[in-house]
């Protein structure tokens, strides 16, 4: 269930919620987290996207316009993500 998953690596920290990407018990190598708050992935910094907020925006395009470069990592097969 994937909202049990995103329970299991995310708690509330000084009213931020901070997502551990280590929780998950994957490969960091292998991880990307896309975040609007630079804060939720302060443990793993190298394995975050930031992006602008999309609340309220009808008009949002973030994951549309970073398809391109995520479709290019995926397509180089890199051996650790955190590098590209």
């Amino acid at each position: 269930d994937i909202s049990l998953t995103l329970l299991k690596h995310t708690f509330v920290e000084s009213q931020i919620h901070i997502k551990n990407l280590a929780l998950l018990g994957r490969d960091l190598k292998k991880i990307l987290i896309v975040d609007n708050t630079k804060e939720n992935f302060r443990y793993q910094p190298d394995n975050g996207i930031l992006v602008h907020t999309w609340y309220d925006c009808l008009n949002d395009r973030v994951l549309h316009d970073l398809s391109h470069i995520l479709k290019m990592i995926i397509a180089t097969r890199p051996h650790d993500i955190r590098s590209e």
